[in-house]
């Protein structure tokens, strides 16, 4: 397949590699913390992960009150540059990159180099959830009469007889089986704030996962990586056929 051309203005904002596992019973957030001691060089902040439930209890004549509990399930590792960013939870790992994003090769590699340190500390037997998630976000000139087709193609489509003006917002989400890969593909676009008033700004937001509970992948599964390779060609994919040449020529 013919490699997508590479755009100097690419519109990633934030990319993830996400790997879900059978939590190892004997596994503790304070066996996590060990991983400190080997990134502190590169990835120089930590942070506490929480889960959080809210529960509200409303009774007659009483006003509304919250008891909220948080679960302590991992730690969030930062570099120096805030550039790149893993976390390290009791249920898996996550390697997350913000602008700029310069090639999948170092991406890929940085994620797998950190896997198999929190492997080393975590010791998961089984991956039960793989996922490439991409987000993107387009900053477009606003002008009179400017309609989203121009720059994608795929949108809320509203009746003529139904809008009494432009579109002030919308979100959309798509879930599209990706059944050749036995993956799921979930897709959101929403219109999201401008970094200035004279543009549009629109989202587009590309997941791309499988989970194998049953049939998990062993934690040092070479199918994992080629599973991840598959998936950034089919997020390519669908990046380009969700834009039209206009918007390529924004971004190139």
């Amino acid at each position: 397949m013919q490699e997508r051309v590479h755009y100097s203005k690419a519109p990633i904002v934030e990319a993830l590699i996400d790997l879900r596992i059978q939590t190892p019973s004997s596994l503790t957030v304070e066996k996590l913390k060990e991983i400190q001691s080997l990134v502190e060089g590169q990835y120089t902040r930590s942070e506490d992960v929480y889960f959080g439930e809210v529960n509200f209890r409303l009774e007659v004549g009483q006003e509304a009150q919250a008891n909220a509990s948080q679960q302590h399930i991992g730690l969030h590792f930062i570099d120096h540059a805030k550039h790149q960013s893993f976390q390290a939870r009791l249920d898996g790992f996550t390697f997350a990159l913000a602008p700029p994003y310069s090639q999948w090769e170092s991406f890929r590699d940085e994620a797998r180099r950190l896997w198999n340190v929190y492997r080393s500390i975590a010791l998961p037997e089984m991956v039960t959830r793989v996922a490439l998630r991409v987000v993107n976000k387009f900053d477009i000139p606003l002008r009179q009469g400017l309609e989203t087709s121009e720059h994608l193609r795929i949108y809320p489509e509203i009746p003529a007889d139904l809008t009494h003006g432009a579109l002030g917002g919308f979100f959309m989400q798509l879930q599209l089986p990706q059944s050749d890969l036995n993956a799921m593909l979930v897709l959101n676009q929403a219109r999201v704030a401008p970094p200035e008033p004279e543009f549009v700004s629109i989202m587009l937001d590309i997941d791309l996962f499988r989970e194998q509970s049953e049939l998990a992948w062993q934690a040092d599964d070479e199918l994992i990586w080629l599973l991840l390779e598959q998936f950034r060609t089919r997020k390519n994919e669908i990046f380009e056929a969700c834009i039209t040449d206009q918007m390529r020529e924004l971004i190139l």
